[in-house]
């Protein structure tokens, strides 16, 4: 409740967010146990209106406000009519209470009521972000509304007048991706036109050519990913799309969401190279909304034999560059500037991607989109020796080949085999398990990167530790990386302090089996951890724990966990890495094998 000051006239002003055409205000006067006996509230009052604040008009036909009865139920018992009058100030003067003794006076509550002629509810949501470039903007109209302009543009101060239309929905002509638009709706008819409030949206980063999420396994629906994405099946290659079992989409090694394509390729034989393609119908137009770049992301293995890959445009050829890349276990952003294919862009009818030459493999591809700048790409960096505390590459051996001299023990019936370079340490799932005498160093810890090589070969161990290093057992210090969570979940990093319980950071699904490149860094100035599978980073998380929080620990395995009921690791390690420093993601790519 509201009340004066007792220097006459009170007044009281009110401001609103922007113009309304006001329908009425309601009124709760002054309400006080003690307001029959003394009559604080307004009697006798005067309401003006304004646009700016400046310049006021006074309201006709105000009546009395009638006395508040003083009790716990009191409701509101004056109504003012504004007669749909413009306004964004009120200001309302009291020249009289009614108890006419004291000089204070006031009110408990008022609330005004408008006529919503301004269009309202805005689709895209105001401030939306990925907005498809195709949106139709659509809104709740006033009430008063008989057409709507349309104003549309980059800059909020300086947008246009795009459309007059008598629907309350209009499609933009072409929006560009990554671009903040600003729009408002302007209602004519009913007095107005009332203008409408600005809103905005941000269009989405890329245009989608395909992310391969869409498809699935089921028979007769022409929904497999090889229903779309023909192969030598069809056209004779030496290609094959999908899995020859269900799953068909690969759905470990992906670039984003939960599938890639798998396209395996044999050229050994004519017409010595292997392809897969899809039509679009209707044909789709890449000269609009600002496109200048396609871009697809592939990935290929070790095993794989070196080729040339290509895609194709309409049938005009685009090759990649490094014919190697088939062979690195990392994905690869490939950039084709549009402009440059020499291809007729505005009536996209195909696209093939493949791989020609002597050999054979499997290739994934995920992710292909069409950007107007195109994200930067990350190019690997040599982490070096900076900051390398402890190597083992495991070549026969566990000797700590940083020059640290924290040499390795092996435990059980470990043994070695041909590596990712060299050759790798076999564990068994069984006893074998590496001892590494880094407590002291652990301790010594903040900024920290535990990078390796993996080849995980599942297993039905629980709770496999592809590293392990703590105090004990139950709430002991420790830190570890699980391949998975039991027997089938997602892989995890946790750290804990004996003060601190534990810092967990999840990937967004089970280590792959296979080679594969690992890392975790943990960056102490940003209290952040980072896990990283082939060169890219999938999960993150805070953290109030660094290594050193352990204290010197006295349990530090390779492939082994601390807690006796839990498995051994099923697989084999190599080039198995401690840092001082939280390495860079380019950094991180470079071990995981991008050259």
């Amino acid at each position: 409740m509201w009340l004066s000051n007792g220097v006459k006239p009170a007044w009281i002003r009110y401001e609103f967010a922007q113009a309304y055409k006001l329908d009425t205000m309601r009124v709760w006067n002054a309400n006080q146990i003690i307001e029959p006996m003394l009559g604080f509230g307004a009697k006798s009052v005067t309401v003006e209106y304004s646009l700016d604040g400046q310049t006021w008009k006074t309201l006709d036909g105000v009546p009395e406000f009638a006395q508040a009865t003083g009790l716990p139920t009191y409701t509101a018992n004056t109504t003012v009519d504004f007669h749909g009058v413009q306004a964004k100030f009120v200001k309302l003067t009291i020249n009289a209470n009614w108890g006419g003794v004291v000089p204070q006076t006031g009110l408990s509550e008022v609330r005004f009521f408008y006529v919503p002629v301004q269009a309202f509810a805005p689709q895209p949501a105001d401030k939306a972000t990925g907005v498809s470039v195709n949106t139709t903007l659509q809104w709740r109209p006033g009430r008063e509304a008989e057409s709507h302009q349309v104003y549309l543009g980059t800059d909020r101060n300086a947008m246009v007048l795009v459309a007059t239309t008598a629907e309350h929905s209009y499609a933009p002509v072409s929006l560009g991706v990554a671009t903040t638009y600003y729009w408002r709706i302007d209602e004519v008819g009913g007095g107005g036109p009332y203008t409408g409030e600005v809103w905005s949206f941000t269009t989405e980063p890329y245009v989608l050519v395909d992310d391969f999420e869409s498809y699935n396994d089921l028979e007769n629906k022409g929904t497999r990913i090889y229903e779309t994405w023909t192969d030598g099946w069809t056209n004779g290659s030496g290609s094959t799309v999908g899995y020859l079992d269900p799953p068909f989409a690969e759905q470990t090694i992906v670039h984003g969401g939960r599938q890639s394509m798998p396209l395996k390729y044999d050229n050994a034989a004519a017409p010595n190279y292997s392809e897969t393609g899809r039509t679009f119908d209707p044909p789709q137009d890449w000269t609009q909304h600002g496109i200048t770049t396609l871009v697809v992301y592939f990935r290929g293995q070790l095993t794989n034999t070196p080729a040339p890959v290509y895609l194709k445009i309409n049938g005009t050829k685009v090759p990649f560059g490094n014919n190697a890349a088939t062979a690195l276990p990392v994905w690869k952003q490939w950039e084709i500037p549009l402009a440059a294919t020499g291809a007729s862009l505005k009536s996209v009818k195909s696209l093939s991607i493949g791989v020609e030459g002597s050999g054979t493999g499997t290739l994934f591809v995920d992710d292909i989109r069409l950007y107007a700048v195109a994200p930067q790409a990350v190019s690997p960096a040599d982490p070096g020796t900076t900051g390398l505390v402890a190597l083992y590459t495991m070549d026969g051996n566990t000797q700590d080949t940083s020059g640290k001299g924290y040499h390795g023990t092996v435990r059980g019936d470990a043994g070695y085999e041909a590596g990712y370079a060299g050759q790798a340490m076999v564990f068994n799932g069984t006893n074998a398990y590496v001892e590494l005498p880094i407590g002291t160093l652990i301790s010594s810890l903040t900024d920290t990167t535990v990078a390796t090589h993996v080849n995980f070969r599942g297993g039905n161990s629980s709770w496999q530790r592809i590293f392990d290093f703590g105090s004990g057992s139950g709430a002991s210090p420790y830190m570890f990386l699980c391949p998975r969570q039991g027997t089938s979940g997602n892989m995890r990093f946790a750290i804990r302090s004996a003060t601190v319980n534990e810092q967990i950071v999840n990937s967004p699904r089970v280590l792959p089996l296979g080679w594969h490149h690992v890392a975790v860094a943990i960056d102490s100035q940003a209290k952040t951890i980072t896990l990283y599978v082939d060169g890219e980073r999938i999960a993150s998380g805070a953290t109030t724990v660094l290594p050193r929080d352990l204290g010197k620990t006295t349990q530090n395995w390779l492939g082994k966990s601390q807690y006796p009921a839990d498995g051994y690791f099923v697989g084999s390690l190599d080039d198995f890495r401690i840092y001082n420093r939280a390495l860079s993601v380019a950094e991180v790519r470079h071990l995981a094998g991008d050259r």
